[in-house]
């Protein structure tokens, strides 16, 4: 489904800027919420954040030896 008076036509989008893991990680939730709804456009989204260390998705908080330090 796409958004009302939506050409199909993906978003392209370059930051120049490095963007914060949290920030980018919020947007593209959001994104894909719209996407979903049919509200938002499909993004290809260019960018670059600062160096994080993430858990990976199949850790457990059980395997961190200190799991808040992880996104």
């Amino acid at each position: 489904m796409q958004p009302d008076g939506a050409t199909g036509v993906i978003e392209w989008r370059v930051s120049d800027m490095p963007i914060a893991y949290e920030v980018a990680l919020a947007e593209m939730d959001a994104r894909a919420a719209g996407i979903a709804e049919g509200t938002e456009r499909e993004l290809v989204w260019l960018l670059e954040h600062p160096p994080v260390y993430t858990a990976g998705t199949s850790a457990k908080p059980a395997d961190l030896l200190t799991p808040e330090r992880f996104p």
